[in-house]
């Protein structure tokens, strides 16, 4: 059976959905499979992938994933049109979109849909405008999909609650932590702090939870030589802007390279990632495979993500956030435990069993 599966719903900048579609991408490539994996791509995201296997062969399609406001429509009529031609030349039988897209008619006799999260329907995310799009979005494909596929078992629950009679189409798959290791040949040691620091990694939407970590971080009671650096698409807010004192401890670094963060994980006091809502949470498995402590949330899919092997707080409440930063610093508590509980933890999330999971569901559809 042939297979296709679509990278074009997500641009190369490391996110969430980018790490899903590679960790789907590498876990498929690292077991044996019957059917034939096609991977529509542009050039652009293939210089980010590692195949080995000879039944995993790729279908370049020059649709680029920015400028976004022009690419989108292009994206939308290729989608609904001149992908059925490969349709046809290949023989798709079953097609994967790893991110809810808009597909107007199934784009093969049958459909896998992933569905990440519902941050759009609670308000959580984007503009008015976005969120009605990426409403529309969910829709229009979970509606058409024969199988939807979704990353934990708390966005499990939202899809049925959104959603209630989809929910017998819906499957819980784990997907992997990427494991990846620092190139020594590129230089970046002078992008690295010098100072000991927390790291943060998300953005300036509303569930990322930014403002309660700054404002954990500027009272916590730490050496004041400790900096918070901030990596991903984030402006510096607004209430802190007059704070001279506090801006000089923040770095934000914007979004970095995968090398970089690499860098940035090996060299942290801790994580701090308490969202207030994830429907996975990367970054924790990330810097847990690294041997980093991890502050994140008693709440949404990151309590399950963590396995516990994270201190946990409610992101509501700066104080909690703030008595973590400070626990870790003075380790007050033991993170030597803390570390270890979180590497087997991390470990769990492996290549083979994603792999082996997506190919039954390939295979059943």
């Amino acid at each position: 059976m042939n297979v296709a599966i679509s990278t074009l719903v997500s641009s190369t900048k490391p996110n969430g959905l980018r790490n899903y579609i590679l960790s789907l991408i590498e876990s498929i490539d690292s077991i044996e499979i019957e059917s034939k994996i096609y991977i529509i791509t542009n050039k652009e995201f293939l210089r980010c992938l590692k195949l080995r296997k000879k039944n995993v062969e790729i279908i370049l399609v020059n649709i680029p994933h920015s400028p976004r406001f022009i690419m989108r429509p292009v994206f939308f009529i290729w989608q609904n049109s001149f992908y059925f031609l490969l349709k046809r030349k290949y023989n798709i039988k079953v097609f994967h979109s790893p991110n809810p897209a808009p597909y107007l008619f199934k784009p093969a006799q049958k459909f896998i849909v992933t569905i990440h999260d519902l941050a759009e329907h609670f308000g959580l995310r984007h503009s008015w405008f976005k969120r009605k799009l990426r409403i529309y979005f969910n829709r229009i494909s979970l509606s058409k999909a024969d199988k939807i596929l979704t990353v934990s078992n708390f966005s499990k629950s939202t899809i049925e609650q959104v959603f209630p009679k989809l929910i017998h189409k819906v499957e819980v798959v784990y997907p992997s932590v990427l494991e990846r290791n620092q190139d020594p040949k590129k230089d970046i040691e002078n992008k690295v702090p010098k100072s000991p620091f927390f790291l943060y990694i998300g953005t300036n939407y509303k569930h990322k939870n930014l403002v309660n970590v700054i404002e954990a971080f500027r009272s916590a009671k730490i050496d004041p030589a400790v900096e918070l650096v901030l990596v991903g698409n984030i402006d510096v807010p607004k209430s802190i802007k007059e704070d001279k004192l506090l801006i000089k401890r923040l770095k934000f670094l914007g979004i970095v390279s995968d090398d970089l963060l690499q860098k940035l994980y090996s060299k942290t006091i801790a994580l701090l990632f308490p969202s207030l809502y994830e429907g996975f949470g990367f970054p924790i498995l990330e810097a847990m495979l690294k041997g980093v402590p991890v502050i994140t949330s008693n709440t949404s899919a990151t309590v399950e993500i963590s396995g516990r092997a994270a201190l946990l707080v409610d992101p509501t409440k700066t104080k909690e956030i703030r008595i973590a930063v400070e626990q870790v610093y003075n380790k007050s508590v033991d993170l030597n435990a803390l570390v270890t509980l979180g590497f087997k933890n991390a470990k769990k999330y492996s290549k083979i069993e994603f792999g082996k999971r997506i190919g039954a569901i390939y295979s059943g559809v």
